[in-house]
């Protein structure tokens, strides 16, 4: 998947070598038997002969891709359309991706590439996907990551280890996190929302979680400038264009991991003034940071989100009693 991962792993005593070594080599596995179906990277991926298969062409999918693949068609649906696996060939036409190309694109090569662009264009039907439109490509970056840390937990809590009994355990893929039972300290897991700083790692909030999982999506990492313009990596699937509002970045709290990586990045094209409503409506437990004129960013959440923050926000979203973050 080309990123990171860690595991913490707590237990009421320490496990043995041979447990600690069976343990590891079951968290791999888990990690390439993804990696071999998913990735975009790997051509003998499912994925990749997804992508290379012909209109109509019924593609067999395991039991986990067919999984992140109905996942990802149902959050499209419920989003309008804001997450979608198929805006790879669009964020790659915008400069971003394993070969970036130099500036935007030009009208005519959008119009070419969006009409094999849409979530709307696949049919699953049990494990088999097919594809409408000639081009047509999936990319489940967005959502594989968080499928892929709830799988390694649930190996990591369904792993038998004898008499020693597991307390907790946290893994975290590319940033986004799922933890259950308690740290070594005995309390909740502590989980940094990172402030948007371009060149810098600082902490905006902390939040703790109890059998949950958060993801963040942002655009602070990823984009270039063409006279005096930004370019963000995130695309609107709507308007074949990077999103032009200032959200900087969405946290989502949720049972599960895959779908907060995908809900993160559906409310960062929907962007906070529509995906504050959006997630409200839902219960969604969800902030945003948002830049403010002055250089630094706001923050705005749902009162689901407030609540487990451990914060009282107005009705506009807004914490009471903080003042904004500078952005650097």
């Amino acid at each position: 998947m080309g990123t990171w991962y860690q595991v913490k792993v707590v237990t009421d005593r320490r496990p043995s070598s041979a447990q600690q070594s069976a343990l590891g080599e079951r968290i791999l596995n888990t990690l390439d038997e993804i990696d071999r179906s998913m990735s975009t990277y790997r051509e003998d991926s499912l994925v990749s002969r997804f992508n290379r298969a012909e209109p109509a062409t019924e593609i067999e999918l395991d039991a986990a891709t067919a999984q992140v693949v109905a996942l990802a068609l149902e959050i499209s649906e419920q989003t309008g359309g804001a997450f979608d696996v198929t805006v790879g060939p669009l964020v790659r036409a915008w400069g971003f991706g394993p070969d970036p190309t130099q500036g935007p694109p030009s009208a005519d090569q959008l119009g070419e590439l969006r009409v094999r662009v849409g979530w709307r264009h696949l049919e699953l039907e049990g494990k088999g996907l097919s594809k409408r439109v000639a081009g047509l490509e999936i990319d489940l970056s967005a959502i594989a990551k968080g499928f892929a840390v709830d799988s390694v937990l649930a190996a990591v809590t369904g792993f038998e280890l004898g008499e020693t009994q597991l307390l907790g355990a946290m893994v975290e893929v590319g940033g986004e996190v799922r933890a259950t039972g308690l740290n070594r300290e005995g309390r909740a897991w502590r989980i940094a929302i990172e402030s948007p700083s371009v060149g810098s790692r600082r902490i905006h909030r902390v939040v703790e979680l109890a059998d949950l999982a958060i993801a963040t999506s942002g655009d602070y990492r990823n984009f270039y400038e063409v006279e005096g313009r930004r370019y963000s990596h995130i695309i609107d699937p709507e308007t074949a264009e990077p999103v032009t509002h200032r959200t900087a970045s969405v946290s989502v709290i949720h049972p599960e991991c895959a779908a907060a990586d995908a809900y993160a990045t559906a409310l960062l094209v929907m962007g906070a003034e529509h995906g504050l409503d959006w997630a409200r409506a839902r219960n969604l437990p969800v902030s945003f940071l948002v830049y403010n004129d002055e250089g630094g960013v706001d923050e705005l959440a749902t009162a689901a989100m407030a609540e487990r923050l451990g914060i009282e926000v107005d009705q506009n979203g807004r914490p009471l009693g903080r003042a904004a973050t500078p952005a650097a």
